[in-house]
């Protein structure tokens, strides 16, 4: 009988996919380099980001 979690399937006991996952990011919002004008010009910004993260299976039974 195979049952799906929020991160991977289990079929009799074994899972299917990893058990562990980690995600950071990092966001810089700033005014516009140049100024296309007061008021409209205003109302937009500049998005920088950063997105990592990773998806594996830890094995406890193995630290060395």
């Amino acid at each position: 009988m195979c049952v799906v979690y929020i991160i991977t399937a289990c079929c009799s006991g074994c899972a299917l996919g990893a058990n562990a996952y980690w995600s950071t990011a990092f966001h810089v919002y700033t005014p516009l380099p140049f100024r296309p004008g007061r008021g409209f010009g205003d109302l937009f910004r500049t998005h920088f980001f950063v997105n990592a993260g990773n998806l594996s299976t830890v094995n406890f039974g193995k630290l060395y």
